[in-house]
């Protein structure tokens, strides 16, 4: 045998068992990593879930107490047509009913194909209703109405009566059909009692499955039962199941925002995990160095940060819109406490802290008046952050709109608003608004009974853009 040949067959056998000992080796370290990395991923998932969920919840209980606060500061006679307005403005609500003890004290509730969706009579008996005269704010589990509509009632305490607004059943599931873990894994919540209220399978919420109930009378529910307990038990971990002969890998954890024992679940098939890819590869690969297999590893873990990322953007926005729903409520609250001798530092203050959570560099209130037949408007108030102040210039007093400001008179007076780049306006409107250092903003008109009294203008000197339509709603 030559020296080629040994030297040949001995490289040869060093990399055969440098191969098997590095498959061997890296399919142990990469399988115990990988689920690691997994569990990690996918509870990183249901904390995002999570603040998603709590948000929405937040965000629905600062709806209604909207509407309680303009319900108990109405007069008796003005509370039917305030809640009648109140539900067709709110695109959560379908129905609202106030409660006192004995019943139902006044509800309106919008007509769909499911007929009239407000709250029965006997609901005042339910210990969701009865929580809410207790003091507690809280939504309830799902219910079948007596239109066959599944609904949830958000109920909340109104000084000696409750506020009960209807909610469609399938709320929570719009939120989270979107977002899958791997091909198709999902993310679905349950109540304190087990039933379904959320999930991408329709039927299994419309038909409020409760896997707890079927295991007693079917055992291959039982370790997806057993799961459940769990989470109903307010725990956070991991569990295993089949759904559909189908292996699969939960992780579980109470719903901070719920105070009536809700919990989620992130599930997906192990064999749609990117472990099992990891697997097949390593086989396929065999002839390969570890190096590789550890890559495989890295790559195959992309899938799960796909998700994640598309649930924290959809959060970002979602707290964004819930921090400016907070400012303006807070501002609304000041103003409503504000005295006489401190009106303008206490309303300049409010429009402060709302130009900064909307991200602008000014706010500014103006008001029209009428003269020779034309109509004209003056800046009142101002609060600039990163902008010169405007206040006192001729370019803020007596501004004609037919010379000035050509079309807005049309625009606002019919309530709507005025949004885009300066850049995009008329020659007219940016002789106007440039030397102000406008560079984008958002006109909002101020109707007072009936009567277009002037408006607000948030202006960006910095960025061009275009206020979003939830923006627009939230700083109406």
């Amino acid at each position: 045998m030559s020296i080629r040949v040994k030297i040949v067959s001995v490289i040869t056998l060093i990399s055969v068992v440098i191969v098997i000992f590095g498959i061997g080796t890296g399919m142990v370290f990469v399988q115990g990593n990988l689920e690691k990395s997994i569990e990690n991923d996918m509870t990183a998932v249901a904390d995002v879930s999570d603040k998603l969920i709590t948000t929405a919840i937040n965000l629905l209980k600062a709806d209604a107490s909207i509407v309680v606060q303009r319900l108990y500061e109405a007069p008796p006679e003005d509370c039917y047509r305030i809640l009648r307005r109140e539900t067709e403005a709110y695109n959560n609500f379908i129905a609202m009913t106030v409660f006192n003890r004995d019943g139902i004290a006044y509800s309106y509730g919008i007509q769909n194909t499911h007929g009239v969706s407000t709250a029965p009579e006997e609901l005042v008996n339910n210990k969701y209703v009865q929580r809410a005269f207790d003091g507690e704010t809280v939504i309830s589990t799902t219910y079948v109405n007596a239109s066959g509509r599944l609904v949830f009632y958000l109920c909340i305490p109104m000084g000696e009566q409750v506020l009960c607004a209807t909610v469609p059943g399938t709320f929570f599931s719009d939120i989270i059909t979107d977002f899958k873990i791997w091909e198709t894994g999902n993310i679905f919540i349950v109540d304190a009692e087990g039933t379904i209220l959320a999930n991408i399978r329709k039927e299994w919420v419309t038909e409020r499955y409760n896997f707890i109930e079927k295991a007693e009378s079917d055992e291959q529910y039982s370790r997806i039962a057993a799961t459940i307990k769990h989470m109903i038990a307010g725990e956070t971990g991991q569990g295993r199941f089949a759904v559909g002969g189908v292996e699969r890998m939960c992780i579980y954890k109470p719903i901070t925002g719920s105070k009536v024992g809700w919990s989620l679940g992130v599930v997906a098939p192990i064999v749609e995990s990117p472990l099992s890819n990891v697997r097949r590869g390593l086989v396929i690969v065999a002839a390969v160095c570890v190096v590789l297999s550890i890559a495989a590893a890295f790559f195959a873990s992309v899938p799960i940060l796909r998700p994640y990322k598309t649930i924290s953007d959809l959060l970002a926005s979602l707290e964004g819109q819930e921090k400016l729903l907070y400012t303006i409520n807070d501002a609304a609250a000041t103003l409503l406490r504000v005295e006489a001798d401190s009106f303008e530092g206490d309303i300049l203050t409010c429009m402060g802290a709302m130009a900064e959570c909307a991200g602008v560099d000014r706010m500014r209130v103006w008001r029209n008046y009428s003269e020779d037949g034309r109509l004209y408007c003056t800046q009142m108030y101002e609060w600039s952050g990163d902008a010169e102040s405007q206040v006192g210039k001729d370019i803020t007093i007596n501004i004609s709109y037919d010379e000035h400001l050509p079309g807005w008179e049309n625009t606002l007076s019919s309530g709507h608003t005025i949004n885009g780049f300066v850049s995009n306006f008329s020659p007219e409107e940016q002789e106007q608004l440039r030397p102000q250092g406008i560079l984008s903003m958002l006109v909002i008109p101020v109707i007072f009974h009936r009567r277009f009294w002037g408006f607000v203008g948030f202006d960006d000197c910095h960025t061009e853009r275009e206020f979003t339509h939830d923006e627009e709603n939230l700083l109406r």
